[in-house]
Formats: C-alpha cells, structure tokens, sequence
C-alpha cells in the first residue's frame, strides 16, 4: 500500500522537476510618485490662458526634466548644464537641479554640492576662454549671434557723448574694438577694479549672466581665487537653498509648486526684470 502511494506520487514530483522552480510574479509596474505631475489650476482659455501659454509649456520641459532626473543620466545632464552655464551657455541648470531633488530627495544635498563643483569647472573654463581665447573665439560667437552692442556699446551710447575726445582715446581696446560705456565688458571691467570677489559673488547668486562675469574676469586677468571662492559663495548659497529645501520640504511643497507652476515661474520672471533693471539703474546713478 504505501509503495502504491510513493510510486502515485513520483509522476507529479517528476512533472515539478520538469517545469523547474515556479515563476515569480512580476511586481507589478507602478507610477513612482514623483513621477506624477499635478495638473496645473490656471485657465486655459481667454486672454489669460494665452497669456499662461508660454509657462504652460515650460512646465512641459519641466516634467521632461523630472523624466530624466529619475534616470541615471540625470545627474550627468545636471553637471554638464553646470559646466556650460559657467563657461559660454547661458543655460540656467537650477530647473534640473530642483528636478533631481524631487526625483530623488535623499540625495538633494548632494545634487547641489555636484552642481557647485560643476559651477566651479565652468567658472574656471570661462575665465580661461576670455584670457586665451577672447578675440578668436568669444568675439566670432558674439558678433555671429548679433550681441556686439551688447557686450561693447557704441560711441553713440548717451555716457560715451560726456566723455572728452581724450577719454574716449583711453578706454580699453582689444582687437579693433573698443569697450564704450554701457557695453556689458566695460561695466564689468569697472566693477572688477571696485571689488573682484563681491562682483563674482554676484554674478554667481543673481541673474546677472555669470558666463560674462567669469569671461570679463580672464579677459581682463583677474584673480582666479577670487573666481572659485566667488563661485562657491554665490552658487552654494544659491543651490545650497534649492537642495536643502528640496531635502526638508519636497513632499509637501513639490505639489503645490506643481498645481501653481505657471503663476510662480511667472512672477520669478518679473522678479528677475525688477532685479536686471533695477541693477543697470543702480550702475548709471
């Protein structure tokens, strides 16, 4: 009896055998929560909506930035952004950097510090473009991308017709161009000579473009440590803020940022212009 009841069983024991282990479920694939993004509570039509058009598109780019922060390319982006927004491209990399913070909390902190690194290499790779390579590189981009008022003026701007014919003779020169008053290198020259370190902090922390800071500063050959301690305090205090907060705060306050998204990338907008033309009053008084 009981060999009938061993030799009953063999069959099935051998068919458990062939099959092999039994296969684990798959885990089921699940929306990862900072992947998701709140819808938006703005009107999308009107004059208002088309208003809004713009920002709602830059939250587009933002949830395509918060994609690819979850990867591991995004961190490699969010360096990369850095490097270039302190060397030649003005590519702010504070977006991706809040994207990385939102995707990956934990690791907020060591974002911002990533991105102060890269700053750093920027800043210095923008230093040496303006003292080696100013007339045969920066000049060509800036003349191409039609920036040359910009970045020189002209002997029409309203300060270069108070200077005297010996003054205008004086102001600097490189390659057949002459830096006139409120031209983006002069001012920087003349805010360079007042206090290196402050300009560079400055140029780090607001939006003053910091690729014409750093650029100004090896075309005019002036102090690298100045430069890397400038970088460290403006851009520390600047991504030091983003992760910290990102660190203590980002579940709470990534949805709100997301339902109100177009109204705060917009008042960040006004406040930026109050800022630039607040500062270039201040320059001229």
């Amino acid at each position: 009896m009981g060999e009938e009841q061993v030799s009953s069983t063999a069959p099935a024991e051998s068919a458990v055998a062939q099959s092999g282990p039994a296969e684990q479920p798959k885990a089921e694939s699940k929306t990862s929560i900072r992947a998701r993004i709140e819808k938006s509570r703005i009107p999308t039509g009107g004059l208002l909506g088309a208003i809004m058009w713009p920002f709602r598109m830059l939250k587009v780019l933002y949830a395509w930035l918060l994609s690819l922060a979850d990867t591991k390319w995004g961190p490699t982006a969010m360096f990369l952004t850095g490097v270039g927004d302190g060397s030649f491209f003005p590519i702010p990399a504070d977006p991706l950097l809040l994207a990385c913070c939102f995707a990956k909390r934990e690791k907020s902190i060591h974002y911002a510090n990533l991105l102060v690194l890269a700053s750093v290499f920027g800043g210095l790779s923008g230093w040496l473009v303006g003292y080696l390579w100013f007339d045969s590189m920066a000049l060509w981009v800036i003349n191409t991308f039609g920036m040359h008022d910009q970045w020189f003026s002209t002997a029409m701007h309203p300060d270069v017709q108070k200077l005297t014919a010996d003054q205008v003779a004086a102001l600097p020169q490189l390659a057949g161009e002459t830096f006139y008053p409120g031209g983006y290198l002069y001012e920087c020259k003349k805010e360079l000579e007042n206090n290196a370190l402050l300009f560079y902090i400055t140029g780090a922390l607001t939006p003053i473009p910091y690729n014409v800071t750093v650029m100004a500063g090896g075309l005019f050959n002036v102090s690298i440590p100045a430069l890397v301690v400038g970088t460290i305090i403006g851009r520390g205090i600047r991504f030091w803020a983003i992760g910290i907060l990102a660190y203590y705060f980002g579940k709470r306050v990534k949805p709100f940022i997301e339902r109100y998204f177009e109204w705060i990338a917009m008042g960040i907008l006004v406040v930026v212009v109050l800022m630039v033309v607040g500062y270039r009053l201040l320059a001229k008084g």
